[in-house]
């Protein structure tokens, strides 16, 4: 098994070599089944629909997916590479997808997006489609602990929820409390930017809903997994945010919820897959600045980034500054404000709030809203001279103009209305000549960046980056491709 795996990795990272250039490979079909396993062919869209060059498979993806009946089986290392196109699935609808995983930014497995099993949202390969004869799709082979498998090998039992309501609650911090064994077994693979995945279930081996994923934010007290929720975007289909609505109604401080989680997933990575922790720990070839940049409930992610970065002084020691920069419409709104007010007395970590609209309630004696009011006081003046960040602002830029789906454009357009100074704009000011970032020494060429958060802040703020950097004339994409991280 192995060694097929190997070959279908190899494969599937050679198939865009196959460019207009080349000829075209054989049309997939049940030849297939005596063909190696790395035999380049062609999707045939009488079967399944496909795009470009994602049309370009292989005989052994083809034959796993098409040619092994109903309900093929679907090893987790093809699941994990999106590479599973069983039959009978189809691309997801557009209300089944958040935006970050919209076809225009995740086009896997075969150009169009990811795949569904019906017009419900349910997802194309799931273990619970072994055990009900109405989901004629991929069957997951456990175990795999990856985002989007529902596999149950891994859960650990949540024994208490607690949650805090953040005014005006639109956000929730929750606390599941875990036995220290389970917590240790769920933070044992924790890296910088790591989520852990959430089912409800009731008998600890199957779940009807999806996962809701949280991204951790605290790694100091064990035994409770501290995380933020936010209110789940409303035109998303109810079968997408069930698990996220189902938390969200529990009552505060219950026992025995019905809540399971899933060991550590995922992290910050740059495009080239390069973990934050991983550049942080190989001396300054990265940089040695580093940016954390958040709003809303990415502020969590950060939160447990600065603790670890607290505690591992050895690497906080190689760097020369950290700075956080967050974003929301309110101090009021902000989340862990006692965390981030510690931060600003903390002399290794600088702390830059940037507010959305003005807020009536904020003292300058409050040392949050004293940073807010000196940032509202300094960006207007370098954006008036920056008309690069103007176009951003004001949302003419051809940069933000990627094709997305609909519902995502219009979120986007909301966001710019009013030509608010958002977050992402403020470090493109700060970054640039003649701001705050630049006086200091931070450049394009030593700084790392990392963002979490808003769908509209993440998704533009390396655009913003490198419209900017190309106004410096500096190394642009070695940053862009090594030194951005989300």
């Amino acid at each position: 098994m192995a060694v097929l795996f190997t070959l279908l990795f190899t494969s599937i990272a050679g198939l865009s070599s196959l460019g207009s250039g080349a000829p075209s490979p054989p049309l997939c079909g049940a030849w297939c089944r005596t063909a190696p396993d790395d035999e380049a062919c062609e999707v045939d869209k009488r079967l399944t629909s496909c795009t470009g060059e994602y049309c370009n498979t292989t005989c052994g993806l083809w034959s796993m997916n098409m040619l092994s009946g109903e309900k093929p089986p679907i090893p987790c290392a093809i699941f994990e590479m999106s590479a599973g196109y069983p039959i009978g699935t189809k691309p997801c609808r557009p209300d089944c997808l958040g935006p970050e995983v919209s076809p225009a930014r995740w086009p896997l497995p075969l150009g169009l997006g990811l795949l569904c099993c019906n017009d419900e949202c349910m997802p194309a390969v799931q273990r619970r489609h072994a055990f009900h004869p109405e989901y004629q799709c991929g069957v997951m082979q456990c175990p795999c602990n990856v985002f989007g498998s529902d596999c149950p090998d891994d859960w650990k039992r949540v024994t208490r929820l607690t949650k805090t309501p953040l005014d005006p609650s639109t956000a929730q911090q929750l606390y599941l409390y875990l036995s220290i064994p389970d917590w240790h077994a769920v933070m044992a693979s924790f890296e910088l930017g790591g989520a852990t995945r959430i089912f409800v279930t009731h008998d600890m081996v199957s779940s009807d809903m999806p996962e809701a994923d949280y991204s951790i934010a605290s790694v100091t007290t064990p035994g409770v997994i501290e995380l933020l929720s936010q209110t789940p975007l409303a035109y998303l289909h109810p079968n997408a945010t069930a698990t996220a609505r189902a938390i969200r109604a529990m009552p505060n401080d219950v026992d025995r919820p019905g809540l399971v989680v899933n060991p550590s997933v995922g992290a910050f990575m740059n495009s080239k897959g390069t973990t934050l922790m991983g550049a942080l720990t190989s001396g300054d070839s990265y940089g040695d600045r580093l940016l954390l940049v958040s709003t809303g409930v990415g502020l969590g992610a950060i939160r447990a980034t600065v603790e670890t970065l607290l505690k591992e002084r050895g690497i906080l020691s190689r760097l020369k500054q950290v700075i956080v920069y967050t974003g929301d419409r309110s101090v009021t709104h902000l989340p862990y404000r006692a965390h981030v007010e510690g931060w600003l007395t903390e002399a290794d970590i600088e702390t830059v709030v940037v507010l959305s609209r003005q807020d009536d309630s904020c003292s300058e004696t409050d040392p949050l809203c004293a940073t807010a009011h000196e940032a509202s006081k300094r960006l207007p003046r370098l954006l008036a001279a920056n008309p690069t960040v103007q176009r951003f602002v004001n949302g003419t830029s051809t940069d933000v103009n990627t094709p997305m789906a609909e519902q995502q454009m219009q979120m986007r357009s909301l966001s710019w209305r009013g030509g608010k100074i958002y977050v992402q704009h403020a470090v493109g000011l700060d970054m640039a000549k003649g701001g705050k970032l630049a006086a200091d020494g931070w450049t394009f060429g030593n700084t790392m960046v990392v963002c979490v958060g808003r769908f509209e802040m993440v998704d533009q703020l390396p655009d913003v980056l490198r419209a900017v950097c190309q106004d410096e004339g500096q190394e642009c994409r070695r940053f862009i491709d090594e030194r951005l991280f989300q």
